[in-house]
């Protein structure tokens, strides 16, 4: 019988890159977002909003692909 051992733990992401790209400081970005949490809600929602405000434009020059 073979052992597979588990993968080790995911080295956690730092917001450290995503903040200089943006050109803020740690203070603004925690002031903002106060948890890697909330600021990787935030994109998510803001990503969602753009898709579904997209969609009703796509509609329009795209057809759907089923019926």
């Amino acid at each position: 019988m073979s052992h597979v051992s588990p993968s080790p733990p995911m080295e956690p992401r730092r917001c450290s890159p995503s903040r200089a790209a943006a050109g803020v400081g740690q203070g603004t970005l925690y002031r903002h977002f106060p948890t890697r949490e909330a600021l990787l809600a935030e994109v998510y929602r803001e990503d969602f909003e753009e898709l579904t405000s997209a969609a009703s434009e796509l509609v329009k020059h795209h057809p759907p692909l089923w019926g």
